[in-house]
C-alpha cells in the first residue's frame, strides 16, 4: 500500500505541475496582448502615420486628441498639440509638397527597443532610423481606456548626424 501511495503522490504532483506550468495565468496572456498591441499601434499606427504614409486617420485613430508631443528646446519644454506635431511631419500632405526633410524620412524604420506594462498603463521605447542612421530615441506614455491602447503622450531625444 506504501509503494501505491507513493507512485500515487508523485503522479499527482507531476500533474499538478504540468497543469500550472502549461496553462499561462491570464495576467501572463493579458500582458502578451497588450504588449502585441502597443507594438501593432508602434509599427501599424505610428510608423505608417507619421513616416511611410503620412495617413492622419492612421495617427488619430490610436493618439489621444489630448496628446502633447514634449519637445527639449534646450532652455525650456514646449508641448506641440498632436494636430501642430502631424502638420510639421507633413501628415495628411500631398506627396509633391513635402519638403526633403520631410521626403527622406519615408524610409523610416522602428526599432522597438522596450515595452513596460503596469495595469492600463505602459511606457515604450523606441529607435527611428533613417537610413539606416538613428535619427530619433523615442518614448511613448500609454494608456488602455476602454479597452483599447492609446498613446497619451512621447518625449524623444533627436540625435545629430
Amino acid at each position: 500500500m506504501k509503494n501505491y501511495m507513493n507512485h500515487f503522490n508523485a503522479l499527482a504532483v507531476l500533474f499538478a505541475f504540468g497543469f500550472f506550468t502549461a496553462v499561462p495565468a491570464s495576467s501572463d496572456v493579458d500582458m502578451d496582448t497588450d504588449r502585441a498591441e502597443i507594438e501593432s499601434i508602434l509599427n501599424d499606427n505610428y510608423l505608417n502615420g507619421f513616416y511611410l504614409k503620412l495617413d492622419a486617420d492612421l495617427v488619430r485613430s490610436v493618439f489621444n486628441s489630448e496628446m502633447r508631443l514634449a519637445v527639449n528646446m534646450g532652455d525650456q519644454v514646449d508641448y506641440m498639440p498632436l494636430e501642430d506635431w502631424m502638420a510639421y511631419e507633413g501628415v495628411g500632405t500631398a506627396p509633391e509638397d513635402l519638403t526633403e526633410v520631410q521626403k527622406a524620412k519615408s524610409t523610416a524604420e522602428l526599432k522597438i527597443i522596450s515595452i513596460d506594462i503596469a495595469g492600463s498603463t505602459a511606457h515604450a521605447k523606441g529607435q527611428v532610423f533613417v537610413n539606416q542612421q538613428l535619427l530619433y530615441t523615442n518614448f511613448y506614455g500609454l494608456y488602455k481606456v476602454a479597452g483599447k491602447w492609446q498613446v497619451a503622450n512621447k518625449l524623444f531625444e533627436q540625435h545629430q548626424h
